[in-house]
């Protein structure tokens, strides 16, 4: 068989067993519920491979013809803060970093590397229409040829509310004819701030991971160790590189599919790499590399710092359920003097007892399940940056990229890793 035909098989493969979410029906043009739904909470809405340290408020937008929306913000108290759309598929198809959002005349915007973090008059306002994003784009303005909105607020700082206290957006529906309504007036004093009553509404995102309307998690990689790990480029390319690794073929899948689509409502300005670790091979499993520099804003610095990224973290994950199991945020993990870090990951009975800060070295829990799926996720790098998982543009680049900043993971057992010492 050739490789076009080769390619041709697992193409239509895919195309046969993906599927897109049933049919909404028509609604009213002016929702009479909030717009945004609650934040994310993991006992509820814990799928699609969320980071611990995101909280996530989800709009689903029915904009008539001609109709646009105009919110009006508060830039958070936080490390960072995006607007995604997404298609039905729950791919990216848009999205505006807090950067890329020009603040109000007045007002500054405190994400900027420098800028002032306590300044009072931060506001911004955001247009979101209906359509494919055009080159150029208008500034400030998110284009939604999607049914799903997400705002994301990233690790606000201590003592803030999950919103950074800035509270959540106003949104106002602009008709065609000029005509206006409030899609927030029914939003509780709450909305912002309470995980516990968190729910997505009518967003079917986790009935089409339970209905498996959506390509379903991607059958893993065989284990290995050291652990082998693969940039996440989108649902078709990681199936299809699974399906076909070791192969022949599996050049030819990263030749055609290997673009950065996206999937599993997956953010704009990340880009991840996966691993996955088998308690088969040892129950104990240990992560080295380097660290890139961040600006640690949890303690609320005056001014914005720079960085080799915005944001890196590490979390495991169960593969079928896609929910997260823990994750190490980058300011929490310990580093050495040279800017290396050590992360164990184990059952809490596995646990070694130097797998703690005070003997330099992070933890994560494993899971119940035989295997881990490792998320390495890489954010927003600074254009002099070569080694963020965002300048892969081919799969099989990916450590030579990367370098030491993609961390080595070996399997061991818990007396081996005690035998360190501290």
């Amino acid at each position: 068989m050739s490789r076009v035909h080769r390619l041709a098989v697992v193409l239509a493969v895919l195309a046969a067993a993906a599927a897109t979410l049933p049919a909404r029906a028509a609604g009213p043009s002016v929702p009479s519920q909030c717009f945004w739904n609650r934040p994310n909470d993991p006992d509820v809405v814990n799928a699609a491979y969320p980071d611990k340290a995101a909280t996530y408020w989800a709009g689903r937008p029915l904009l008539p013809p001609g109709a646009e929306l105009i919110l009006h913000g508060t830039y958070p108290h936080s490390r960072y803060m995006s607007f995604n759309a997404y298609n039905a598929q729950l791919q990216p198809v848009d999205g505006l970093a807090d950067v890329a959002i020009a603040p109000d005349a007045g007002s500054t915007n405190p994400f900027v590397a420098g800028a002032d973090r306590t300044v009072t008059d931060r506001s911004y306002t955001l247009r979101i229409v209906a359509g494919p994003k055009p080159a150029p784009r208008a500034p400030n303005t998110l284009y939604m040829d999607a049914p799903i909105i997400l705002y994301r607020v990233y690790v606000p700082d201590d003592g803030r509310d999950l919103a950074g206290d800035a509270g959540l957006p106003a949104v106002t529906l602009r008709q065609a004819d000029g005509t206006t309504s409030d899609l927030t007036a029914t939003c509780a004093p709450d909305q912002a701030t309470t995980p516990a009553a968190s729910q997505l509404g009518d967003l079917p995102i986790q009935s089409a991971f339970r209905d498996n309307a959506l390509p379903g998690p991607p059958v893993s990689f065989i284990a290995r160790d050291p652990v082998h790990w693969e940039k996440f480029f989108n649902l078709q390319h990681m199936q299809a590189a699974v399906a076909t690794d070791g192969t022949p073929a599996r050049p030819v899948i990263d030749d055609n599919l290997a673009s950065s689509g996206g999937g599993y409502l997956s953010n704009t300005d990340n880009s991840y790499a996966i691993a996955i670790a088998s308690r088969s091979i040892g129950p104990v499993l240990v992560l080295h590399g380097r660290a890139p520099l961040t600006p640690h804003t949890k303690a609320a610095p005056a001014t914005m710092p720079a960085g080799e990224l915005r944001y890196w973290s590490l979390c495991t994950n169960e593969r079928h359920t896609t929910r997260f199991i823990d994750c190490a945020v980058d300011e929490d993990v310990p580093v050495d003097a040279n800017g290396w870090y050590t992360v164990v990951v184990s059952a809490p009975a596995d646990r070694p007892s130097n797998a703690t800060s005070a003997c330099g070295a992070g933890w994560l829990a494993w899971g119940t399940s035989p295997e881990t799926l490792l998320i390495l996720r890489n954010m927003l790098p600074d254009a002099a940056f070569p080694h963020a998982i965002q300048r892969v543009s081919k799969p099989a680049d990916l450590q030579t990229v990367v370098g030491e900043y993609l961390p080595e993971g070996r399997h061991t057992t818990k007396e081996a890793f005690e035998a360190r010492g501290c």
